[in-house]
């Protein structure tokens, strides 16, 4: 009788070279981003579109604000990325451990310089002169500490916490939108910063069972959402070009969103639903190329 065998879904080089791949891809991203979001007047306008519409919801999550407020501070960090780096030493993997505290303090040491030193936003007369904020230091710090505590979590528990996780930085992200801290373009580039760390220092396991449905749905919604918002984007990009040139334009935010309210809040809707399922989709990638699949059982 012949014994079964379980051949891995990607194998171990298969595994590297989309963790390679996504890494440049998401880096391409990110300069797509800064260049459309910081330089033209297209994407500064739809960006201050999408944060004044957002933020009239402001006083619905101002207990949400005030708690993210409290809890986003340098003891905060120190002690949650702390924590990533005891549970990886408690289970005896102190490189985990190494790794875990540089993809936290990597990511967040880049999105500091860049935004401080080498990156910087040209006023064009489109909502107000302020220094650049691209990426979010508040995005990356949720997004590091998130991915780090997954990475360390044992596999048994990983996928429920990268869950858990998702859910929680997602709605994190959406307040730090409504609440005015951010615009959307620097949401993103925080999320994609993150995520180039965690694809550089993330451990390879063996792979682990095939069936794991709450990983492998999380991925296939939010890659869904994505590509439906998307498709929504192309479909309409008619009304929204007219939208986003009155803004550019030099027409006020509220004077547009008066004579385009319907279409306003569906465009915010539509960025801040895409928002948490990018921040989904980063965090089981995440979890989907460090675990692995089989392929079962033959």
């Amino acid at each position: 009788m012949s014994t079964p065998i379980q051949e891995p879904l990607l194998t171990a080089n298969w595994r590297r070279t989309t963790r390679v791949f996504l890494t440049f891809f998401a880096l391409l991203l990110f300069l797509i981003l800064a260049i459309v979001g910081l330089f033209t007047r297209q994407g500064q306008a739809f960006d201050q579109l999408v944060l004044d519409v957002a933020m009239r919801g402001q006083a619905s999550v101002e207990w949400l604000t005030e708690a993210l407020t409290q809890s986003v501070t340098i003891i905060t960090v120190a002690v949650t990325a702390a924590l990533a780096m005891l549970v990886a030493a408690i289970r005896g993997r102190f490189a985990l451990a190494v790794r875990a505290g540089v993809m936290v303090v990597g990511a967040n040491l880049m999105t500091q310089v860049l935004k401080s030193f080498l990156i910087s936003r040209p006023y064009m007369g489109i909502g107000f002169d302020l220094p650049n904020s691209f990426p979010s230091g508040h995005t990356t710090v949720l997004m590091s500490l998130a991915l780090a505590l997954v990475v360390v979590t044992p596999r048994q528990a990983r996928t429920i916490v990268a869950f858990i996780a998702s859910i929680v930085v997602g709605a994190a992200i959406v307040v730090i939108v409504m609440s005015g801290w951010h615009r959307p373009s620097d949401v993103i580039g925080g999320i994609l910063v993150s995520f180039m760390w965690a694809m550089a220092l993330a451990p390879q396991e063996d792979p682990s069972p095939y069936r794991d449905p709450l990983n492998t749905g999380s991925i296939v919604t939010s890659g869904v959402v994505i590509l439906g918002l998307i498709a929504a984007l192309v479909i309409g990009y008619d009304r929204l070009e007219i939208v986003i040139n009155e803004v550019a334009a030099g027409v006020s935010t509220q004077a547009v969103m008066a004579t385009h309210s319907t279409a306003s809040v569906i465009y915010a809707a539509g960025v801040c639903l895409g928002l948490v399922a990018l921040s989904m989709l980063a965090i089981n990638t995440v979890v989907y190329l460090q675990t692995g699949r089989n392929r079962g059982m033959r």
